[in-house]
């Protein structure tokens, strides 16, 4: 992610929501609230989204990212699922830092894996109509994810405090969906993990405004791949070699260029393998 203040959208929502509910709780009960919300809330630094659009010729998304070239509006198979690509191939750690390995339990006689930092996880949010979810923009849209997340959190703070540690909950990263309304014309649609673990195995980096900056490649999932079955690592929840992206159609931008760009974007599509995909061009008036 890029700019991950922008996925703190929704936490900060939550926290002014929770603050201004606070004075009706018991003085016990916000305590919990407070400690449910530093262990089960998402980190924004751990979650990595793909972003697209449903208006594949929108002017303000040609002149935001696409204003100092030709740009291309890639269009997606939503039914094809996309799982992260594997960056490393080993199964430990290569150069692992003081302190990483197992944690054990040990109980008549045996010891047992608790954890273990090198078994892979892959957490994507989902939800009946697949991975790709609509942002929410509006305040009826906002308002139902901060509630339900509150409600969420409160039933996790009246948990019994046993000295067990709570199970964590993907679908509290809904929050991860909101974002201000000044950006409601991107009309976005995202694909969300909100945990992607190791880093040694999935993260690769690149370099941006923001300095280096962690990224994961998703490629896609085999044929009747299951993402609802796929949580907490099974191994088919990730890719250890890429596969042909479901792309389905690509528009290019506003360019006065548009033959030449054509011709040049049809010789690459066919050199790897995407002789099918439609290709269209912006209606647009160049300026």
């Amino acid at each position: 992610m890029n700019d991950f203040h922008e996925l703190r959208t929704g936490s900060r929502r939550l926290h002014k929501y929770f603050e201004k509910l606070r004075p009706s709780l018991q003085p016990e009960v916000a305590e919990a609230m407070d400690a449910a919300i530093r262990e089960h809330a998402v980190d924004a630094h751990s979650a990595y989204i793909v972003s697209a659009s449903r208006d594949r010729n929108s002017l303000t998304l040609w002149r935001n990212y696409g204003k100092h070239s030709i740009s291309y509006s890639v269009g997606l198979d939503p039914g094809v699922p996309l799982i992260p690509l594997q960056a490393s191939s080993a199964e430990e750690h290569p150069a692992p830092p003081r302190g990483w390995g197992p944690d054990y339990e040990y109980a008549s006689g045996h010891r047992f894996v608790v954890s273990n930092p090198d078994h892979p996880v892959a957490d994507c949010l989902l939800d009946k109509e697949g991975q790709w979810l609509s942002v929410a923009y509006r305040g009826d849209e906002v308002r139902k994810i901060i509630e339900s997340s509150y409600e969420d959190f409160l039933e996790l703070s009246a948990e019994p405090k046993d000295g067990r540690r709570s199970l964590y909950f993907s679908w509290l990263s809904r929050l991860l969906l909101v974002k201000a309304k000044g950006f409601r014309d991107e009309r976005e649609m995202r694909i969300t993990y909100s945990l992607v673990a190791p880093d040694w195995k999935f993260l690769f980096y690149r370099s941006t405004p923001w300095g280096i900056t962690p990224y994961i490649k998703l490629t896609a999932a085999p044929e009747a791949h299951d993402l609802s079955l796929a949580f907490g690592g099974s191994g088919d929840d990730f890719a250890q070699a890429a596969a042909k992206l479901p792309i389905k159609h690509i528009r290019m931008g506003p360019t006065p260029y548009r033959k030449a760009a054509k011709k040049a974007l049809r010789q690459l599509l066919e050199r790897h393998g995407y002789s099918d995909v439609e290709i269209s061009a912006s209606n647009i008036p160049y300026r």
